[in-house]
């Protein structure tokens, strides 16, 4: 979806593909926060809800999509062309490597807030509330569109150093909350690593997909999301088994330490090169560029390799 996305941009605003892949997932997982947790707070089925507006939504969506127009013409090999393929393409491997420990750090802290934020926020602050579970989730992910849409005409690297450094700073403070039991410092850490969760996965993809050709975009796209989606899931499941054998605060306090471990030296690899300020300038994320003088703009031309 994120590389069709691109593809479907016009020309004269190349900004506006890169801004929406990262914008609106995570204002889509604000609203869904919010409404989610309202849901739960007015209703006796809040499952039937949910999964009923998920399913409409789905409908609308697949509506939407075949009226879409095609980018590129017709060719043999649809069928062939729906196989997943996930591919890192030479010229984005260094990036991509760099990438790894920003990424683990943003999906850590979603991980950390939809998976063990709801039960701590009843253990650790002693608050028996869905609507506040689900509206730290809505200031994580909504604060973080924002910020991301804000930042978009930052350089690229600029961008993932300062949401490592704020994913860094406000995971800090979440230890610190835990240990304390404020909810007031946990809250004041949230909105500081929400501004990271969305700038820190912004910049880094605007670096990564710079790096890619047309038909290699949607197979980086997948690689991108198929790690982030480990570093998403798999602590998750490894917090659920230590929360039943370490507790709820020494595994919530854990957690946010890998987390901040992880953005700290996500933004020490990120960090402002002076000499290469001098030799480049700065330049905004919605013209990334490959080596010197290539800047992005999307061929509507089918690719000579299919």
């Amino acid at each position: 979806m994120s590389a069709a996305i691109i593809e479907l941009t016009p020309d004269r605003h190349p900004s506006r593909g890169l801004a929406t892949t990262s914008v609106t997932p995570l204002g889509g997982q604000a609203v869904g926060a919010v409404l989610a947790s309202i849901a739960t707070t007015l209703t006796t089925t809040p499952g039937s809800w949910i999964f009923g507006a998920f399913t409409v939504i789905a409908l609308v969506g697949i509506a939407v999509v075949a009226l879409v127009p095609e980018t590129r013409p017709r060719t043999p090999g649809a069928w062939r062309s729906l196989l997943p393929r996930v591919a890192v393409p030479t010229a984005a491997r260094r990036d991509f490597r760099l990438a790894l420990p920003v990424l683990a750090a943003a999906w850590l802290t979603a991980g950390f807030y939809f998976g063990l934020v709801p039960n701590a926020i009843a253990e650790v602050f002693h608050r028996e509330s869905g609507a506040l579970g689900g509206s730290t989730v809505a200031i994580l992910t909504g604060i973080g569109a924002v910020a991301s849409l804000t930042c978009r005409r930052l350089d690229s690297r600029d961008t993932a150093a300062l949401g490592a450094t704020a994913l860094a700073i406000g995971m800090s403070l979440n230890v610190a909350s835990i240990a304390s039991g404020s909810l007031a410092l946990f809250l004041t850490g949230t909105a500081i690593a929400s501004v990271g969760f969305g700038t820190a996965f912004s910049g880094v993809v605007g670096l990564i997909v710079s790096n890619a050709d047309d038909h290699e975009r949607s197979g980086l796209y997948s690689a991108v999301y198929v790690a982030s989606a480990l570093a998403y899931g798999l602590p998750v499941i490894v917090a659920g088994i230590a929360t039943d054998h370490l507790g709820m605060v020494p595994t919530a306090a854990g957690m946010a330490t890998a987390t901040m471990i992880c953005a700290t030296v996500g933004a020490w690899l990120h960090r402002p090169s002076p000499l290469a300020r001098v030799a480049v300038g700065r330049r905004p994320v919605d013209v990334p560029r490959v080596g010197r003088d290539l800047d992005l703009t999307f061929s509507t031309a089918a690719p000579s390799n299919g």
